[in-house]
């Protein structure tokens, strides 16, 4: 399946055409025309965008940035794109949405293959049975993940901590330098009892109120906002 690089979904588009449209813009536009309003089409990846207007000069960004590519020399904002390793971890932490990423195409394998390339040690905790857990492990996230952890004997089930203690002894990585992602309260809650930041995505099976109710504070609504997170919350 072919895919472009998306950097806008324009909805109740009324110019350039009759009626009332759903306008998606691509990146990677070949032509160089003077007239043109979105120059951001241009590049065939995702880049940072800095509207000044938009920035209260807070430096969360020069703060987040693990490559030093955000400045602030006397007051003003530089951004050195060759600095850049492109985490993005800036643009999640901006609270005026001055920055912006231009330019996302990750599904969720996608992302776990990104994930794996940049080195992030990943387990599934599940209170499935042990053995249910393993055939799916084997049949979907093995390429991926380093273990997977379901129920059994000496292991309570979620909300505790257990499963997570478990991976997280098996991974070499401290509670600290993790980050829980889930969809559910029972992940929030066993992400709390877990000591652990959490990243709460909106695709799964509960809504957004239901996961605030829950106590759910960082959400991602598609796979590709999930890297700057981890940036922010692990470095």
């Amino acid at each position: 399946m072919r895919k472009g690089l998306i950097f806008n979904i324009q909805r109740f588009s009324v110019h350039d055409g009759p009626g009332i449209r759903t306008t998606v813009f691509l990146k990677g536009c070949p032509l160089s025309c003077r007239w043109c309003a979105n120059p951001e089409s241009n590049r065939s990846g995702a880049e940072l965008l800095h509207t000044p207007a938009s920035c209260i000069g807070c430096r969360s960004c020069a703060a987040a940035c693990p490559q030093g590519a955000i400045a602030f020399p006397k007051g003003v904002f530089h951004y050195d794109a060759f600095l850049c390793n492109g985490c993005f971890a800036c643009a999640s932490l901006c609270p005026t949405h001055a920055l912006t990423v231009e330019g996302s195409w990750y599904t969720v394998p996608e992302l776990l293959t990104e994930l794996k390339r940049r080195e992030f040690p990943m387990a599934i905790v599940s209170n499935k049975l042990q053995e249910g857990v393993d055939s799916l492990w084997e049949l979907y996230f093995k390429e991926y993940l380093h273990t997977a952890i379901g129920a059994r004997d000496g292991i309570r089930k979620k909300p505790a901590p257990d499963t997570v203690i478990e991976a997280l002894k098996i991974l070499g990585v401290s509670r600290e330098r993790a980050v829980y992602i889930g969809d559910s309260e029972v992940d929030i809650a066993t992400a709390r009892n877990s000591e652990m930041d959490c990243i709460t995505v909106t695709w799964g099976f509960r809504t957004r109120e239901e996961q605030k109710k829950a106590g759910a504070v960082k959400f991602v609504d598609k796979p590709e906002d999930i890297i700057p997170l981890l940036y922010s919350s692990v470095l």
